[in-house]
């Protein structure tokens, strides 16, 4: 039996922390949502669904998604992640899985309804199980969630699975798809899975093999370890800290006269000289969020949507961000792209950068459909309306 379990589980012998009685394998241990979701029940229900698609249905082409797929307005944070072309010949193998990174098919499945939309039946059940798998990932990554969400996020599950075996009932339900049924009630014992997920141990895993790369292979531990010492040695004494700073470059190519209208925000609403130099850099880290120009950040909640605006300029003074914005009205929610729907303000506002929420840059997104200018927005994380 322990031979068995051991060759085709991997348990070789009972976990010491099994000796303390607050601690439970079972369950202690929170599932990551990276090889859950982006490397296991994502890519799989997206190539069911563009199997369907592209092969039975014939509602587009392989070659058509690929072309929507490389002429995709990307945010300029998104291109690092940009997916990779689909290929049509892995497609139509039923062994194989779509081949991206867990990255590249988190940005896949946010973008995918401005992708197909308008090629397809608006009443078709497997772009309903599809939107059923983006509003969980919503909610998995989301950085704070209310009590209620939970609740919300076990119908989702429940409503997911049960049409996902009514639309593919020659695919088995795999492990993976059985751990989302136990993510609310890890949600309410540790809280956001994006906080328990690998995918910064997977970031700092990418640095650890470019170091084994090059130089000695003999005693390769001892390569990596050296590397990495110098790594962290030189962050150290860098201004690239552990330290969370404001980060932006600031020279003197970037310094600006003083607008009048930022002239006016600064004596209003705050005690900075206005005979101080001002810096107009071309992004600024804040708590770990990039801010570019163009960028799509959340304000808050409204009366009954979110309210968005889009970054116009960034301005350092005295150390202080201030952002420029133009404002977004949110119009309504569109179900069928699962985004809000904004319309541009002539009015603009400014912001210091302490006082914008903490949530991940947005983008605008546009519809391919001919005649469709509306601007779009779909967050990467659940938003309460």
């Amino acid at each position: 039996m322990q031979s068995h379990n051991s060759t085709s589980f991997g348990i070789n012998r009972r976990s010491v922390l099994e000796e303390l009685k607050i601690f439970s394998v079972v369950k202690n241990l929170p599932h990551d949502i990276m090889h859950d979701l982006f490397e296991g029940i994502v890519p799989r229900e997206l190539k069911c669904i563009l199997v369907e698609f592209c092969i039975r249905s014939n509602f587009f082409s392989v070659k058509t998604f690929n072309q929507r797929l490389v002429n995709f307005d990307y945010g300029q944070l998104e291109l690092g992640d940009k997916p990779a072309e689909i290929d049509e010949v892995s497609l139509k193998k039923p062994e194989t899985n779509i081949r991206q990174s867990a990255s590249q098919m988190l940005l896949l499945l946010m973008i995918t309804p401005f992708l197909v939309v308008d090629l397809i039946p608006q009443e078709n059940h497997n772009w309903t199980c599809f939107l059923l798998l983006i509003k969980i990932c919503q909610i998995c990554l989301s950085w704070q969630i209310d009590l209620n969400i939970i609740d919300y996020l076990e119908i989702l599950i429940e409503e997911h699975h049960t049409l996902f075996t009514r639309i593919y009932p020659q695919l088995s339900v795999i492990p993976k798809m059985h751990y989302m049924v136990h993510y609310p009630r890890q949600i309410r014992l540790f809280g956001p899975l994006v906080h328990t997920w690998t995918m910064r141990h997977e970031g700092k895993l990418s640095v650890v093999k470019k170091a084994s790369c090059h130089g000695n292979l003999k005693n390769i531990s001892l390569t990596i370890t050296k590397r990495h010492q110098h790594h962290l040695s030189y962050l150290l004494n860098s201004n690239n800290t552990f330290i969370n700073r404001d980060k932006y470059d600031c020279n003197s190519k970037n310094i600006v006269e003083m607008e009048s209208d930022v002239l006016h925000y600064i004596k209003q609403n705050t005690h900075i000289s206005v005979s101080s130099t001002i810096f107009k850099p071309k992004s600024v880290k804040h708590s770990s969020i990039v801010y570019t120009k163009g960028s799509i950040i959340l304000l808050g909640k409204g009366n009954l949507y979110p309210q968005f605006s889009e970054i116009s300029d960034l301005y350092v003074i005295e150390s202080q961000v201030i952002i420029k914005v133009k404002l977004l009205e949110t119009k309504c929610f569109d179900n069928i792209y699962n985004s809000f729907v904004v319309e541009e303000l002539p009015q603009t506002d400014f912001f210091l950068i302490a006082q914008v929420p903490a949530f991940p840059i947005l983008h605008i997104r546009k519809s391919f459909a001919q005649g469709n200018n509306k601007k779009y927005i779909l967050p990467r994380q659940f938003i309460v309306i």
